[in-house]
């Protein structure tokens, strides 16, 4: 059978990130590779599956081929660069602050090809910014008061951010390092427990949202993988399509939030803060209930506003049933918990997860028929599983190269350190002021870059100064982590806002608003638990009884506030 162009590239694609996958396990299980090297070779495979896909959707157009013809010459720099770094290891780590041209050449290649592998994931904001921040290395001696240094040479430049493994290279992209059936199992879960009111159909939503939220570690991806399915389902039953779609996009922006697992963001605040992993998402915990709360709340009091109709029984999955089916798809989850608590790396972690989730699958194939096993077809969902995680990975880490050398440029020319003593002199002065600037900063960096990696840059340049200010380590962490996630539903961009209000067929700005409205508790509960950190479950349990009970009472009546309802005829 002969392929056309599209299936080639559509069959090179899935194989390159197989390998990828494999190659991931590889170095994590049977040989300990040098960090620097596995970050390369890692971002090499992400750069070829990255180029390959804008090969692959580009149109037949005049723009179209030029456009292929760009990504292919690009796709062979990426290559030829990241083996250049491969193979000169040894003598660009010798020789740091000496390079030679040929070297600068493959740098100011590496910088080029991270640009557009960043625009063509995640689009044009996040590198506009790196360019800004590259510009301003430049530009420094020409600019006034606290944006003035002493500028660097193009030579510099380059080397800083790329050879000398502090910027692309550096700890940010070492951060990075539903084909089972456990999508269906959350979901059925979640209309077992939710289904029997008469908010039901939203009710699930917000729950399986949660849950799956919990795991993906993105907003976006959460809302197109459950909206699917909830939204035609809350719409169907009488809910407004804005409601909908904003129910939706609420619930899964807080699944972020929500322990044990947090996306990814426990783990990254463990390595950064050193705060032991369990503290976490002990801390972590009461915030995200009381962020579920008035999203709960809310959807209740619509419900019962709109006088909809309950579910029937009998068209509810059986929560018994349900569990008796697929309450091993909670043991991976459970075994990553058990691990990290126990003080193991990330990487061990998720491992370990990963072998529980493949014996899982191993055992249903020997428990359905065990001649299953020796069908290739039957390993279809494992191939396909590794395969999508890899392609959902690939933006990701060129995003963090980018970011890193957005973060290197502001550390280097010592912004961000004059930026960290404005705000510790504004945090002395007022704390409130200090935390709002901080607020404003987290929802710009959440609209437009990754959650991860809006963390990450909000961690490295404001956390400092407010934790010197004298506020609390982990919920100065914990707030920065919940204004990049809620820039999620924010307008004007409100990317999960932007999904949600798509399969919904609702008016964006409708759906933005009422999503803002629903998650509303995570514009207020940051600001709670920094300045009352029995919140965070650091007190004695009379203070930690005293402002959740306060705050929960005060959501419920801002939830009847914002949905017009009382409980006086």
């Amino acid at each position: 059978m002969i392929l056309d162009k599209s299936q080639f590239l559509k069959k090179l694609i899935y194989i390159i990130s197989f390998a990828m996958a494999i190659f991931q396990l590889y170095a994590s299980t049977v040989r300990t590779i040098t960090p620097t090297l596995l970050q390369n070779m890692h971002i090499a495979f992400a750069y070829v599956i990255i180029f390959l896909t804008a090969i692959q959707k580009a149109s037949d157009t005049t723009i179209g081929r030029i456009s292929k013809i760009i990504h292919l010459v690009l796709l062979a720099a990426a290559v030829a660069a990241t083996a250049y770094i491969h193979i000169n290891y040894e003598n660009l780590i010798l020789n740091v602050g000496m390079a030679e041209p040929v070297d600068i050449f493959i740098g100011f290649i590496l910088i080029i090809v991270t640009l557009e592998a960043t625009r063509s994931s995640f689009g044009l904001p996040i590198p506009l910014l790196t360019v800004i921040c590259i510009i301003y290395m430049f530009a420094g001696p020409y600019l006034p008061g606290i944006l003035y240094h002493g500028g660097f040479s193009f030579n510099r430049v380059v080397s800083t951010l790329t050879i000398s493994f502090s910027g692309m290279y550096g700890s940010l992209l070492g951060v990075l390092l539903g084909k089972s059936g456990a999508g269906k199992f959350f979901m059925d879960l979640a209309m077992g427990i939710g289904g029997r009111t008469k908010a039901g159909p939203a009710l699930a939503a917000v729950i399986s949202s949660g849950l799956m939220g919990s795991i993906n570690g993105s907003a976006v991806a959460n809302v197109a993988t459950t909206g699917v399915f909830t939204i035609p389902l809350m719409k169907e039953r009488g809910y407004e399509p804005h409601f909908a779609g904003a129910v939706e996009a609420t619930a899964s922006t807080g699944g972020m939030l929500l322990p044990p697992v947090m996306g990814v963001g426990a783990f990254i605040m463990a390595e950064l803060t050193g705060i032991p992993y369990a503290r976490i998402c002990a801390g972590a915990l009461i915030p995200a209930l009381l962020y579920y709360l008035l999203c709960g709340t809310s959807v209740v009091l619509h419900s019962n506003r709109l006088n909809l109709k309950q579910f029937d029984n009998s068209e509810l999955p059986s929560i018994r049933q349900t569990l008796k089916h697929g309450f091993y798809y909670l043991f991976p989850i459970i075994a990553i918990v058990w691990y990290m608590c126990l003080g193991y790396s990330v990487s061990k972690s998720a491992l370990a997860g990963i072998k529980i989730l493949f014996l899982i699958f191993v055992l249903k194939i020997l428990f359905d028929s065990p001649r299953k096993l020796l069908n290739p077809k039957s390993w279809k969902a494992v191939s396909d599983g590794l395969v999508d995680g890899i392609k959902s990975l690939v933006g990701v880490a060129a995003t963090l190269a980018c970011v890193g050398l957005m973060v290197n440029c502001i550390v280097s020319t010592g912004l961000a350190h004059r930026l960290v003593i404005i705000v510790l002199n504004l945090g002395h002065n007022n704390k409130i002021a200090s935390l709002f600037i901080t607020m404003l900063i987290a929802l710009v960096f959440g609209m437009g870059v990754p959650t991860t990696a809006s963390y990450i840059l909000l961690a490295t340049m404001a956390a400092p100064a407010l934790v010197q200010a004298g506020l609390p380590l982990l919920g100065v962490h914990l707030f920065c982590y919940y204004f990049t996630i809620i820039g999620a539903v924010t307008p004007p961009v409100g990317n999960a806002s932007i999904v949600a209000s798509r399969l919904a067929g609702a008016d964006y700005n409708k759906t933005c608003i009422c999503a803002v409205k629903l998650a509303l508790s995570g514009f207020i509960l940051p600001f709670i638990f920094v300045l009352k950190p029995a919140m965070l479950m650091d007190g004695s349990l009379f203070e930690i009884l005293e402002v959740t009970l306060t705050t929960a009472f005060g959501l419920i009546a801002l939830s009847a506030l914002l949905e017009r309802w009382s409980a006086i005829p």
